[in-house]
């Protein structure tokens, strides 16, 4: 009996080991914020609630939801939405558990249920974020837009009446192109695919470089207008 207690135990501390040694592993991959998206977050139309960052309007033409790319913290899409904002939307950054959206695909479910609003509704997903909204409720979706993104294999929406934006850069190298192309067919026929010539993979975030990523020809502003306004006007 005392040599299962002993096994029971050395397993458990295994176990617990293996946990502690895997958060180690994520916290030092996660790409920090720039240092400027701080101060975007403390206007005074930005609050926090329930791990979602609100940009808030009185007035608004939508509503967006921004699912950030895998092990990217939250409010590196701080600019981002602040210049959606800046265009009349009102928008929501989701912090993911452990920075993986994977981890909390419902999230848009869970928003458009606690923000009810009589106005579209958006999904704009970068990476694995893009990946993460292929499983939210299509009822509550207006439109959806992908950054540097595509869908799992088991997703087809290609009969959804859903209109999709599909946006990708010149230099993204983190972007499995094989994977992105032979994807598309799962996507409605009608789907809009643009590429940001001399992007790459990390400028759709403010989170500084990416291994593994390609050079970009282009400043992070410029890239950012460039997606804002092919946002804009997709949706508008």
């Amino acid at each position: 009996m005392h040599n299962i207690y002993r096994w029971l135990f050395r397993f458990a501390s295994a176990i617990l080991l293996l946990g502690i040694i895997g958060l180690i592993v994520i916290m030092a991959m996660t790409q920090e914020a720039m240092d400027d998206m701080d101060a975007i977050l403390e206007r005074e139309y930005v609050y926090e609630e329930n791990n979602v960052i609100v940009f808030d309007q009185e007035t608004y033409k939508g509503n967006i939801v921004i699912y950030p790319g895998g092990l990217v913290e939250a409010h590196a899409y701080a600019m981002l939405a602040n210049l959606l904002h800046e265009e009349g939307y009102r928008v929501f950054i989701v912090r993911m558990p452990l920075n993986l959206a994977i981890l909390n695909r419902s999230a848009f479910n869970d928003i458009v249920d606690t923000f009810p609003s009589d106005y579209p509704w958006y999904g704009v997903g970068h990476s694995l974020g893009g990946a993460s909204l292929a499983y939210v409720d299509f009822d509550k979706l207006d439109g959806l837009v992908l950054l540097g993104s595509y869908f799992p294999s088991g997703v087809d929406i290609s009969n959804e009446d859903l209109p999709v934006l599909s946006i990708t850069a010149e230099f993204d190298e983190v972007i499995n192109w094989e994977h992105y192309d032979e994807r598309k067919d799962l996507l409605p026929a009608d789907t809009i695919f643009q590429m940001i010539l001399g992007g790459n993979h990390a400028q759709f975030g403010y989170y500084g470089t990416q291994r593994g990523d390609g050079q970009a020809r282009i400043t992070r502003a410029e890239q950012h207008v460039l997606v804002v306004l092919s946002i804009i006007e997709f949706i508008e």
